[in-house]
């Protein structure tokens, strides 16, 4: 009745009540209503908190709302730990929109894909995207090691090169000083590589599991 009246203008958004603004949300998705749609959105989002989050959630990704599910999810994962120590209110998440939260808070954690931004700035549109961006990332670590790799080795032969009729020289003269900075660094760069690569396949594996209900709307981490 209520949507009803907004329509016939003797009401207007505002004075929907919090028992039945979700079911105008749901009535103005499946009518195409865009602007009643948005303004209902922006009053839902305004009223995001530790109890309806979850349910938000849910709705946001069911009516592929990405404004509403970016703020909804946003909200969650400031508050995982407290929102997972809850079993009601966790389990009541769909598996694989939980997997999708999950792999946010690892991505997010890790600071892997931001390229450089904030990771508040990343917005993906799409798993797809999501695992294509995490994809090129990957490969230009992988890019850097293979180039950190041939340069030292290229420093090592020129030493060895530079030393070759010296009648003695130790090991040290050439693999130390800045070969051995160097070789270290490239530890790290091989062990983050690693890490990467395991990740990627964790996160292709999860999305992989949810084919037939792929993640629709954008999300921002």
């Amino acid at each position: 009745l209520q949507f009803l009246s907004i329509i016939n203008q003797s009401s207007s958004v505002d004075d929907l009540s919090s028992d039945n603004i979700i079911e105008c949300c749901e009535v103005a998705h499946l009518l195409q209503c865009k602007l009643m749609l948005e303004e209902i959105v922006e009053i839902i989002k305004s009223s995001i908190d530790s109890e309806n989050c979850t349910s938000i959630c849910i709705l946001a990704d069911d009516l592929n709302i990405p404004s509403l599910l970016q703020a909804s999810m946003g909200f969650i994962l400031e508050r995982l730990e407290e929102i997972k120590s809850d079993d009601d209110l966790w389990s009541e998440i769909p598996s694989s929109l939980r997997a999708h939260i999950i792999t946010l808070r690892n991505a997010a954690s890790s600071s892997i894909i931001g390229r450089g931004r904030k990771t508040s700035e990343v917005l993906f549109s799409s798993s797809n995207e999501f695992l294509a961006i995490f994809s090129d990332t990957l490969r230009e670590h992988k890019d850097r090691l293979r180039e950190a790799k041939q340069r030292q080795q290229e420093i090592i032969e020129e030493r060895e090169k530079r030393n070759h009729n010296r009648p003695f020289f130790s090991r040290r003269d050439v693999f130390g000083g800045s070969v051995k900075d160097c070789e270290m660094k490239i530890e790290k760069q091989e062990k983050r590589v690693q890490t990467l690569e395991a990740f990627y396949r964790e996160q292709k594996s999860i999305f992989a599991q949810n084919i037939n209900s792929k993640f629709r709307g954008s999300f921002s981490l």
